[in-house]
């Protein structure tokens, strides 16, 4: 077995050409299409957090409205990620386009922007909440940017064993109390 990372809308394709068994992805009921001949389930929800730095007007809010970042220079995630479409989705849906002025599909290179004052970033919580950057704090973010993370795979008749067994634990609930149900409840 092989672990790999990679953007959403990278691993799409991979999946389709068989390069790999499963993988778990956000966005899964906005970008699979029927065209894809994939199949998931979702595995735990979270949502996405402002991440500011420290000497930020935002910083020790417990909330902010997602219309109050519409002036806010953000740095961007890759734009073949499924964050990327989701914080383009909700800001759109409030009335703006995100202003990007930086990207960069390493959440360390972001949040060190951030720690430097040079933006702003939003990320899952899942992803940055035990972060070892000192000079940045998350913000929640109303109304909440929902994110589901799906186990997704290869429509087949013939899984190899391991991988049917490991679509099954998952679809047994394998991590079901492990998790919480939002990964925010695990700093409030």
């Amino acid at each position: 077995p092989q672990v790999e990372g990679g953007e959403c809308l990278e691993i799409y394709p991979k999946l389709e050409r068989g390069e790999i068994d499963v993988a778990f992805l956000s966005a899964f009921e906005k970008h699979r299409g029927d065209k894809l001949s994939v199949e998931g389930f979702p595995v735990f929800e979270d949502e996405v957090v402002m991440v500011v730095n420290k000497s930020h007007p935002f910083a020790g809010r417990p909330y902010i409205s997602l219309r109050e970042i519409a002036r806010e220079k953000l740095i961007a995630p890759s734009k073949n990620s499924g964050l990327y479409q989701d914080i383009t989705d909700a800001c759109r849906a409030a009335g703006f386009d995100p202003r990007f002025s930086y990207s960069s599909q390493y959440v360390d290179t972001a949040l060190g922007l951030v720690a430097e004052g040079l933006g702003v970033t939003l990320f899952s919580s899942c992803t940055v909440l035990n972060t070892l950057w000192k000079n940045v704090e998350f913000v929640r973010i109303q109304p909440k940017i929902h994110r589901v993370i799906s186990l997704v795979y290869l429509k087949k008749n013939k899984n190899s064993p391991v991988v049917a067994n490991f679509i099954k634990f998952f679809q047994q609930g394998g991590l079901q109390g492990k998790l919480p149900n939002n990964v925010v409840e695990l700093v409030r």
